[in-house]
C-alpha cells in the first residue's frame, strides 16, 4: 500500500510539472508581440526624414504598438538603415493590404505615412500631416 501511495503522489507531482510546464512554454512562445513588423517594398528612392532616402527594395518595418508616438525602423539585410518619428491615428476600418503614400516634393517623393495591412491604424511619419497620393 505504501508504495502505490508513493507511486501516486509523484505521478500527481509529475502531472502537475508537465501541465504548469506547457502552460508556460505556451504564454512564451504565443504571447502577443508588442511590435508590428511587416515588409515594404520601395520602388523609387524615396525620403522618410530630412537627409534620409530610402533606396528601391525591400525593406522590413517594425513598429512599436504600445506609444502613440512610436520610432518606425526600416531595416535591410539585416541593419536599420532609417529610424523615422510617427504618430499612430486610429482608423474606422482595416487596411486590407500594406501599402505608404507618399508626396511628390522637389527634391523626389517623401513618405508622410505607412499603412500596415490588417491593422486599423496609420502612421503619420514625421508629422507632416493627411496627404492625398498613394503610392
Amino acid at each position: 500500500m505504501k508504495r502505490g501511495f508513493a507511486t501516486s503522489v509523484l505521478t500527481t507531482i509529475f502531472a502537475i510539472g508537465c501541465v504548469t510546464g506547457v502552460a508556460s512554454a505556451r504564454s512564451f512562445f504565443w504571447h502577443s508581440s508588442s511590435t508590428k513588423s511587416f515588409n515594404l517594398i520601395v520602388d523609387e528612392p524615396t525620403s522618410v526624414a530630412p537627409g534620409t532616402e530610402l533606396q528601391p527594395g525591400t525593406y522590413r518595418v517594425q513598429i512599436p504598438l504600445n506609444t502613440q508616438n512610436p520610432k518606425v525602423q526600416f531595416i535591410r539585410d539585416g541593419k536599420v538603415v532609417a529610424t523615422v518619428q510617427a504618430k499612430a491615428q486610429s482608423e474606422s476600418t482595416k487596411n486590407p493590404h500594406t501599402e505608404f503614400v507618399s508626396e511628390k516634393r522637389a527634391g523626389g517623393p517623401v513618405m508622410t505615412e505607412l499603412d500596415p495591412g490588417g491593422m486599423n491604424v496609420k502612421f503619420m511619419l514625421n508629422g507632416t500631416g493627411e496627404n492625398k497620393s498613394k503610392s
